[in-house]
């Protein structure tokens, strides 16, 4: 602001507050000009008066001044917190329920698999959706029944070798010369579990990057087993 035009601007602030009139002199109006007339406002070309200095000061002392309004649109929920789960994944209880209902082994392979596709993400809330949903519980179950089946039939394999084995030397011994050797464990069957055994862990492991509060309340549901 150049000198001269802020010496007009405190002139017409100063001559505003008449106390401020009487403890500090002013320099001198220029000619023609009254404090009284700069009060009023100015004249207008249609004759009328302008609004006074002392008509744009609101009721708090200060100057009036335009505003803006301005608007903002915000989203509905933050990016981060939005799904990023796989394009094909089935709805959280579609995918608890097939886990807990299949029980052959062709049921249990396509149920782990569309759960691995379904859970496998970095989104912590559905995570935590899908413990309330009962994805845990439904899983440790799931694990128990392969374990378990694992399990018997090792010893069932285990218990006809043995019987195998025997009954050859039984048969040796009678018959002096001849002897037999037991049948082997079948390998596919259990590395079939073992599979199965695997992705089910993996799965697990998808799920449980879920809240620090959803594991305690998992861990309260399944117990220290």
């Amino acid at each position: 602001m150049s000198s001269k035009n802020k010496s007009a601007s405190d002139m017409a602030n100063n001559m505003i507050a008449p106390d401020y009139r009487e403890t500090h002199d002013l320099p001198p109006l220029p000619a023609g000009l009254s404090a009284d007339s700069l009060l009023a406002g100015p004249v207008s070309n249609d004759g009328g008066r302008k609004p006074s200095f002392s008509a744009l000061r609101d009721s708090s002392g200060g100057p009036k001044s335009p505003t803006k309004s301005v608007v903002i649109n915000l989203p509905e929920e933050p990016p981060s917190k939005r799904s990023r789960t796989q394009p094909d994944a089935a709805p959280i209880g579609t995918v608890v329920n097939d886990i807990s209902s299949s029980i052959n082994q062709s049921d249990r392979i396509k149920a782990i698999d569309v759960a691995k596709r379904s859970f496998d993400h970095q989104i912590q809330l559905t995570h935590d959706r899908e413990i309330a949903a009962g994805a845990d519980v439904a899983l440790c179950k799931h694990l128990a029944l392969l374990l378990y089946r694992a399990q018997s039939e090792e010893m069932e394999r285990e218990h006809h070798g043995a019987a195998a084995a025997a009954a050859a030397s039984s048969l040796a011994n009678k018959e002096g010369s001849r002897s037999t050797t037991p049948d082997p464990v079948d390998p596919d069957t259990v590395a079939g579990l073992v599979s199965e055994i695997s992705n089910t862990c993996e799965v697990m492991e998808a799920i449980y990057r879920c809240s620090a509060d959803a594991v305690a309340s998992s861990f309260s549901k399944l117990g220290i087993e």
